[in-house]
């Protein structure tokens, strides 16, 4: 969707996640998973809800 309508804040994100993932580092890429949406809210200057499903299989993280 973002590509669709040509996000490329939104995109650099996706991209970022991405490399955390393919390099296998999970602390980085929770924590930017964790961080996006206040990120996202302050560069766009929009806010919404995050709702946490199935929080029983974080806490082995937290």
């Amino acid at each position: 969707m973002a590509d669709k309508i040509s996000d490329h804040v939104v995109l650099k994100d996706i991209r970022s996640f991405q490399k955390y993932l393919d390099a296998e580092k999970v602390d980085q890429a929770m924590n930017w998973a964790f961080g996006a949406p206040g990120v996202i809210a302050g560069i766009e200057n929009i806010f919404f809800l995050v709702m946490i499903d199935e929080i029983q299989y974080m806490t082995q993280y937290i």
